[in-house]
Formats: C-alpha cells, sequence, structure tokens
C-alpha cells in the first residue's frame, strides 16, 4: 500500500508527537508498506490563524498525487484530519486543547472573550464535521477518547502507542534520586518535584530531563527553596542517557496537568520504575494505581514528598511497584497498531 502519515510541526519542537509519527512511519515500512510524512507548520498566533491551519489541511485532497494512488492516510494532531481522502483513518493525538478542557484556564491563551469565543465555536464545529470523515477512529489513550466524546460526540477507540525505544529499556538499579522527564512547561507541572525536593531527605536528588521556557524560573525556585545542590537540570539528553537514567533511578514523577497519554509513564514500568504521579494527571493514571505500580498523589509538596521518599527508602517496595508496572505495560506493542490502522 501507499501510505501517508499526516501530522503537524511546531518549528523547532519536538516531543512525543513528533517521536509518534517518526516511529509509526518506521513500523509501517517494516510491514512491507510504502510510507512517507506530510507536514505543515502549526500557527496560532494569531488566535484567527487557527480557522487558516484548517482551510490548510481541509484544501489538500490525497486520494492522488501527480496521478500516483494514495491507498490510505492516517491523520494524526489537529488539524491534520481536515485532509481528504476516502481511506482515512485517524490516530488522535489530541485535539487544539486551549479550546476544549484548558479553555479558560491559565494554561491558555483562550479567554472567555467575544473573539476567542468566535473561533473557539468555528474550531470545535469543524472539527467534530471533520472526524466525521474517518473510516475510524482511534486515540492514543482513553483519555483522549473521554474528551472526544464529550466535547464533540465522537466515539473512538484507544490505541496505545508503544514507546519508541521498543525493548531497550531495562533496570540496573534502583538509585538515590527521582528522576523527571517532560517539557520545561506550564502544563508539565514541573515546579511540583522542585517544591517536594526540599521535604525530601538530603540524601536523595532528582535529575530534570528536558528543556523549555520555565527553566530560568525553576533555577530560581530551586535556589528560593535550598535546593539547588540537589536538583540536576541535564537538558536533552541522547536515547543512551535515557535509557541509563531510567535503568539506575529510584523512581520516576510524573505529574502533568491532565496529560493525553505521557510516554514518560510507559517508558518507567518498561524500565520497571515506579512512578508518581497526580489525581490530575489524566492519562498516566490509565497505568499508574496506587500502591500497586506506584503512587498517586494531590499536587501538595508534602504529598508528592511523602511518595517518593517512601519509594526511595524501601527498594523492595519499588521493585514490587515496578514489577507490576512493567506487567501492565507488556502488552503495549505496535502489531496492533499497525494491524488498526493499516491491516483493515
Amino acid at each position: 500500500m501507499n501510505i501517508l502519515i499526516l501530522a503537524v510541526q511546531v518549528p523547532y519542537v519536538r516531543g512525543g508527537a513528533e517521536i509518534l509519527t517518526q516511529s509509526l512511519k518506521d513500523k509501517i515500512q517494516e510491514a512491507g508498506h510504502r510510507v512517507d510524512i506530510v507536514t505543515l507548520p502549526f500557527r496560532w498566533i494569531p488566535k484567527t490563524e487557527l480557522v487558516k491551519n484548517c482551510l490548510a489541511w481541509k484544501l489538500m485532497k490525497l486520494d492522488e498525487i501527480n496521478g500516483e494512488k494514495i491507498d490510505r492516510v492516517i491523520a494524526t494532531k489537529f488539524p491534520s484530519y481536515f485532509a481528504e481522502h476516502p481511506g482515512k483513518v485517524t490516530w488522535l493525538v489530541h485535539q487544539f486543547r486551549e479550546i476544549y478542557d484548558l479553555y479558560n484556564t491559565r494554561y491558555t491563551a483562550f479567554h472567555n472573550e467575544l473573539e476567542d469565543n468566535q473561533v473557539r465555536e468555528a474550531v470545535i464545529k469543524w472539527d467534530s464535521e471533520a472526524l466525521k470523515d474517518s473510516r475510524r477512529v482511534y486515540t492514543i489513550s482513553k483519555n483522549v477518547s473521554n474528551r472526544l466524546l464529550k466535547f464533540n460526540g465522537r466515539r473512538s477507540t484507544p490505541l496505545y502507542p508503544p514507546p519508541h525505544m521498543g525493548d531497550r529499556y531495562r533496570t540496573d538499579s534502583y538509585g538515590d534520586f527521582v528522576l523527571c522527564v517532560g517539557r520545561l512547561e506550564g502544563n508539565k507541572r514541573p515546579e511540583l518535584i522542585i517544591k517536594a525536593m526540599q521535604l525530601i531527605p538530603d540524601r536523595y536528588t532528582c535529575v530534570m530531563v528536558g528543556t523549555g521556557s520555565m527553566r530560568k524560573a525553576l533555577d530560581e525556585m530551586c535556589e528560593k527553596e535550598g535546593v539547588t545542590s540537589r536538583v540536576r537540570f541535564a537538558g536533552e539528553v541522547d536515547d543512551r542517557t535515557l535509557l541509563d537514567l531510567y535503568a539506575q533511578c529510584g523512581c520516576v514523577f510524573y505529574g502533568p496537568i491532565d496529560e493525553d497519554y505521557g510516554y514518560v509513564t510507559v517508558e518507567a514500568m518498561k524500565s520497571r520504575k515506579p512512578v508518581v504521579t497526580c489525581r490530575d494527571s489524566g492519562g498516566t493514571l490509565e497505568f499508574v494505581t496506587d500502591g500497586e505500580t506506584g503512587m498517586v498523589t494531590a499536587t501538595r509538596p508534602e504529598e508528592i514528598a511523602a511518595a517518593v521518599t517512601k519509594v526511595l527508602e524501601d527498594r523492595d517496595l519499588a521493585r514490587r511497584l515496578g514489577e507490576t508496572g512493567a506487567d501492565r505495560v507488556a502488552c503495549i506493542g505496535w502489531d496492533r497498531v499497525i494491524e488498526s490502522l493499516v491491516g483493515r
């Protein structure tokens, strides 16, 4: 089959969606198909650019290109599923959350104002119509499926994406540090672990992997909380270094706000490490059960600190939670994904 994966690119940003797209391409090629990725840049400033983004994808008719038939297109992020193709399948990473569940919160630039409301109403209406054109709609998690049903009335099937490093995850030890992986942005809430560190015994440290706009503020927070010497910002790291950190940490903290899916959770469990997360962290809770595969807490520093300290100090507990977590994510693999998106 000739297959196109439709993706959306914010220039200079590489995160879970970009990793998913490239991994999907690689696996479809391994299955013997001809595949490529089609991307368009994504703009939301000024806010009316959202409408232009939708129209740009809507104008793309992909049943054939230069006389060559395209058998299947797989749409991913908003608004790539606006493209037209009779064999379109959507594997929804997420919609534009700033006009959905994050609307009128501190995590969005869209608020209850006339222009914002007009853009929001138009895009939600178009979203609902565009998704009707997909032969099948999958999402990357139950959380994304629940949002889609709530806001657009569209039922969908969760289809978990495997982490891109496959069977390379391993366990070396349960060390004296908590690992925090993710972009240093507001919706990922990296400040939660910083505030908790002052309440965690001094012999334990924190390694933070990732970059983002909050880096300077987090440095200042570390100084204010008196934990500068115990928090190491590793920045972007290569795959080998990340695997080593997962393999050697005592636990992983991941506490975003209502996460879509959260590769970090699955990667940690593949490494047999317990995950400490929060009650409002969304997709992480599809895998983290308190006291079984990790610890689930409120966002208060003292609760996070208590949970992290508990698993760092009790290696038998950490090992047990990690083993149960590994069992929970063992079924997440590419065979089902490729069969669902391509094989039907």
